[in-house]
């Protein structure tokens, strides 16, 4: 499934990153046994934009969604829209564990280290937790608010 996200990112990341279209990402994903493109109108998602584009089967990919999956089942890690919307969250804000700082880390692996952290859901709502930690997004205006496994309830792993 290829998708496109509005970032809302400058030109100059565009430009330097050289993506297809400013202020969007195309993002080639596997998610069709899990979302109709329909479904994905609208969805606040985790996306990892720090990744080398790559190409798949002659699609390029400017970036990476993150899921959870629990068995058969996977969902993407999301903000639920009404609550996007009610405290206006702005597109590209960064998602941190609690009492964590982001930093930037030239040429880190992300595909690689990933799969050391210990990112999985937790509660009936499926709230992402880095170790003890819930993984939140800065909404811009001194609210918190955490990352959900969209579909997959407690115990999914992140992907």
């Amino acid at each position: 499934m290829v998708l496109q996200f509005q970032t809302d990112e400058p030109a100059s990341v565009a430009q330097n990153e050289k993506l297809l279209k400013p202020g969007y990402r195309q993002v080639v994903a596997g998610l069709r046994p899990a979302y109709e493109p329909k479904d994905l109108v609208g969805k606040w998602v985790a996306l990892l934009a720090n990744l080398k584009p790559s190409n798949f089967k002659g699609v390029r990919s400017e970036g990476m969604l993150l899921t959870a999956v629990k068995g058969k089942t996977t969902g993407l890690l999301t903000v639920p829209t009404e609550v996007a919307e009610k405290l206006k969250l702005q597109r590209g804000a960064l998602a941190v564990p609690q009492d964590c700082v982001a930093a930037f880390k030239p040429n880190y692996d992300v595909k690689k280290e990933l799969k050391k952290l210990d990112l999985m859901t937790r509660g009936a709502d499926g709230v992402v937790f880095f170790g003890n930690s819930p993984l939140l997004i800065d909404a811009g205006n001194g609210q918190l608010v955490p990352v959900v496994g969209d579909k997959a309830g407690e115990g999914a792993k992140i992907q």
